[in-house]
């Protein structure tokens, strides 16, 4: 799980209930006392607010640790606000930012493409129909 969180930029550490405590009632943050029972971890990004869900989700998916009991998220924490589990868990089923601004380009760009196949389809219409005028023409023209 380390490399996964290294490479994803993102910070887990071991901490005290009372010092987590202490350092939410200091930023601001209320609701977070009710989750801070046994032994608890943090994960954060300083760079993705979606990275910590996400590896740690996809951890405990692949290792099947959640069905165990072995390691469960009690909470998260997003824009300074507290949000329950299934919160986290749905944020990490979220497809990723470069996904979303794929989707966003190929939404934008399908307008664009199908009016290009549309004008393209009219001049080629067009140019069809000028060719049978020719050769109506031609053939009327040595028929005669």
């Amino acid at each position: 799980m380390r490399r996964e969180l290294r490479e994803a930029g993102v910070t887990y550490r071991v901490v005290k209930n009372t010092m987590l405590r202490i350092a939410a009632k200091n930023i601001g943050i209320e609701g977070l006392e009710s989750h801070l029972e046994g032994t608890t971890a943090i994960a954060f990004s300083t760079t993705d607010a979606v990275a910590p869900a996400k590896v740690l989700c996809d951890f405990m998916k692949k290792n099947k640790l959640e069905d165990a009991g072995i390691l469960t998220i009690k909470a998260g924490i997003l824009d300074g606000k507290v949000i329950e589990e299934k919160d986290v868990k749905a944020l990490a089923a979220l497809p990723s930012k470069e996904q979303l601004i794929a989707k966003l380009l190929g939404s934008m760009n399908a307008p664009l493409s199908n009016t290009v196949g549309v004008l393209s389809a009219i001049i080629r219409n067009a140019v069809g129909v000028i060719a049978a005028i020719r050769d109506k023409k031609e053939k009327e023209g040595s028929a005669a």
